[in-house]
């Protein structure tokens, strides 16, 4: 029996429909768990471009580098990893979200803001890695660790502009910064979110008498620093 070539244009769009949602809620139809990134600024999540009038602040970008991210499963006691490396977005948020399977109990998270040393120096250009990311600068000063970008009304230049491309791998210049965090029990909720506090990375630096950092060096190290003091677990 012959097909109206309508109704194959109907089941074409269904299936082009149905493929679009598997995509789009894979991570709720193959795991139920994960660990979710959430920038936030004085308690509230941030969306990039990010602007608060009070504060006479705007963020344009935030991107960092997450690496060895690994989960302690009570379960098997043991340590459990669930990305190599990932490049997080504030403008992407499936960036800065990971699945975790259904059978790890997470007790612990711990990864790295940044590349390790062995990132730097392998070429492996490819993926989070992939310099078409903008998070590359040369061999021999590595990838951008992290990257924050703005204006600030504290900062003295006619332009109110801060810069912060936070980079180094060489044992002077290292700016990756090892953090772990212990989780609250899910047995009732299956989601755990990672909050990212910028106002209290903005309100320690001092803005004002560095403004930019675009290479490895000193400023890099004390900048990175800070990094770890502002993860911390959303508990619901």
């Amino acid at each position: 029996m012959a097909i109206h070539p309508k109704n194959i244009e109907s089941v074409q769009k269904y299936f082009l429909l149905g493929c679009f949602l598997l995509i789009l809620f894979k991570d709720d139809l193959y795991a139920q768990k994960a660990i979710r990134f959430v920038p936030m600024y004085k308690n509230e999540p941030m969306a990039i471009p990010f602007h608060r009038s009070s504060d006479s602040l705007t963020i344009t970008k935030c991107q960092w580098y997450i690496t060895q991210l690994r989960v302690f499963d009570a379960n098997s006691s043991a340590w459990v990893e669930l990305s190599p490396c990932q490049l997080m977005n504030a403008e992407d948020p499936i960036s800065m979200h990971l699945s975790m399977e259904e059978k790890i109990k997470p007790s612990r998270l711990s990864f790295l803001v940044g590349t390790d040393s062995l990132s730097n120096v392998s070429a492996l250009f490819e993926g989070p890695l992939d310099p078409i990311n903008g998070m590359y600068w040369a061999w021999n000063s590595g990838y951008i660790n992290f990257k924050l970008e703005g204006t600030d009304a504290r900062i003295a230049s006619s332009d109110k502009r801060f810069e912060y491309h936070i980079g180094g791998y060489l044992p002077h210049q290292k700016t990756a910064q090892y953090v772990e965090l212990d989780f609250p029990s899910l047995e009732h909720n299956e989601r755990i979110e990672v909050g990212m506090n910028m106002d209290k990375l903005l309100e320690v630096w001092d803005v004002n008498r560095y403004p930019t950092i675009m290479l490895p060096g000193p400023d890099a190290v004390r900048f990175s620093a800070q990094l770890p003091n502002v993860f911390f677990v959303i508990v619901p």
